[in-house]
């Protein structure tokens, strides 16, 4: 899941997030037909979240505090019924290339070991 700024109002490099959710789509389709969901999550801030049941345009943000983000934006990893994620980056994404090397660590990496066993064949998706 992405969490990236919702508001507007925080201190977000933009370029870096256009190239987050500009690569997205491309990671949920080479996972496909595994079973593995890619998601954006449009954060709100502190005071400035003010969730309103009745009110649509409120709903459109996530509180992410709650969700263990402390940067935005966030790439985090969720295993299967996983609650809590672990964060692509160790700390916040620096310029456009730590998008690049943290999607290629994903597509290499990250996914196998959350979703396959160590028997099963990447490549093939079969045991």
């Amino acid at each position: 899941v992405a969490y990236v700024d919702g508001t507007g109002k925080g201190d977000t490099n933009a370029e870096i997030v256009e190239a987050i959710t500009n690569s997205l789509p491309g990671v949920a389709h080479r996972f496909l037909d595994d079973d593995v969901y890619v998601g954006i999550a449009r954060c709100g801030y502190g005071d400035e979240y003010d969730l309103d049941e009745d009110d649509a345009e409120s709903q459109k943000y996530v509180d992410c505090s709650k969700l263990g983000v402390s940067w935005l934006p966030d790439v985090k990893i969720y295993g299967v019924n996983d609650k809590e994620g672990v964060s692509l980056l160790r700390g916040q994404f620096g310029d456009v290339r730590d998008v690049q090397i943290g999607k290629t660590h994903l597509n290499r990496n990250c996914v196998p070991s959350f979703f396959f066993s160590p028997t099963q064949n990447f490549e093939t998706n079969s045991a």
